[in-house]
């Protein structure tokens, strides 16, 4: 549970509880991520890696992300499930690597180790010629049917017929996407997490993502990189680890803040044009970035 948490930073047991549900919204994927957790802390133990970092997490919450996004783009067949444990693998690896490298200068791995192996098994996979691309997520409906009925499906375009500010839909879909769910849903209830979590993460987290809302805006840039890719959770996490995790909230970490969402902006529209060419998404590379440079 402590790898779901991590990835607000956090150790709250009522938020993961929340971000393990919201992972379930597709069911293939939340299941894909729990099995990479349990994998990369299974390895890790038995091969004797300090067991109260694997206890708070550290070994399990880029696996998860991993799994995830796996999960979320491949059809359930044998095939996927078998790469599914060597991607676990191969991100426990490069987790452990990291630590050794950039931590001798008290740098923290964040969630490089995910862009690498997400990155490296989608490359690879394009010869991979038995996995199924998945067609889950084209037909919604169907899938809140299998989730729930017609309850669910009701309750699901109810909640997408509020007409809420084009801001704040972008915002909630921005977190739900920090665990590869699209929906309102799992991003308000991430929100509330959050809350619940702290209200200064909170706080945090709206403060980021509408100075980079102000800040595109501003420049005349393109909105539909936040509205249909909704990488604008580069700009939640950074503020939420740089202003509340590696430096004490004050009003000096909410001017960092935006002071560096021009940074991310900056690489953000850099790298999304440099990994087009090989149809790569670049996930949370600015997020990683900027924090590591600050």
């Amino acid at each position: 549970m402590n790898s779901y948490a991590l990835v607000f930073f956090s150790n709250n047991q009522v938020l993961a509880w929340i971000l393990l549900i919201v992972t379930f919204f597709d069911y293939i994927s939340g299941l894909a991520g729990l099995l990479a957790i349990i994998i990369s802390n299974l390895v890790a133990w038995l091969a004797g890696i300090n067991v109260d970092k694997i206890r708070r997490g550290y070994y399990g919450f880029n696996s998860l992300l991993v799994g995830l996004g796996l999960g979320l783009f491949f059809a359930a067949t044998a095939e996927f499930w078998l790469i599914l444990v060597f991607s676990a693998l191969l991100t426990l690896f490069i987790t452990i690597a990291l630590e050794g490298i950039i931590g001798k200068y008290q740098l923290p791995y964040l969630s490089i180790p995910f862009l690498f192996a997400i990155w490296l098994t989608f490359m690879a996979s394009r010869d991979y010629f038995s996995l199924q691309i998945s067609n889950r997520g084209l037909y919604s409906f169907n899938e809140m049917y299998m989730l729930g009925g017609m309850t669910m499906v009701r309750i699901y375009d109810w909640f997408n017929q509020i007409n809420l500010p084009q801001s704040l839909v972008i915002y909630l879909r921005s977190l739900g996407a920090i665990f590869f769910q699209y929906h309102l849903f799992p991003g308000l209830l991430i929100a509330i997490g959050l809350l619940i979590y702290s209200r200064i993460a909170f706080s945090l987290s709206l403060a980021g993502f509408y100075a980079a809302y102000a800040f595109y805006q501003m420049m005349g840039a393109d909105m539909s990189t936040l509205s249909y890719t909704y990488i604008g959770f580069n700009f939640i996490l950074t503020a939420i680890d740089i202003g509340g995790f590696f430096i004490i909230p004050s009003w000096y970490s909410f001017l960092w803040i935006i002071l560096l969402t021009p940074i991310t902006s900056i690489l953000l529209k850099a790298f999304k044009m440099l990994f087009t060419f090989n149809q790569l998404s670049i996930y949370s590379l600015p997020f990683n970035l900027v924090v590591l440079l600050f």
